[in-house]
């Protein structure tokens, strides 16, 4: 799940790839990361924006200047969770 927190906003950038091998490969130095957990970061990935996206939705109720950015936070997290399910 650290590993998706890191990257999860960088799923839809055209560096996706060169960011997560980039950091993969860091994070490897100091930690092992086995492949069968790789198998499963985008999974990860979109629990992060379902985390976000509930997160922002709780700020949204005591911050009401919040709630202006909220349906970009929902649209941002919807775009993510349907790609992952899509198969994208």
């Amino acid at each position: 799940y650290d590993v998706a927190t890191a990257l999860g906003h960088w799923r839809s950038s055209d560096r996706w790839p060169g960011v997560r091998d980039s950091l993969l490969e860091g994070y490897s130095q100091v930690r092992p990361f086995p492949e069968q957990q790789l198998v499963h970061l985008d999974l990860f990935m979109v629990a992060r924006h379902v985390s976000e996206i509930l997160w922002a939705t709780d700020i949204a109720q005591v911050n009401p200047s919040f709630r202006e950015e909220l349906p970009e936070w929902r649209e941002w997290a919807d775009m993510h969770v349907k790609q992952f399910l899509d198969g994208d």
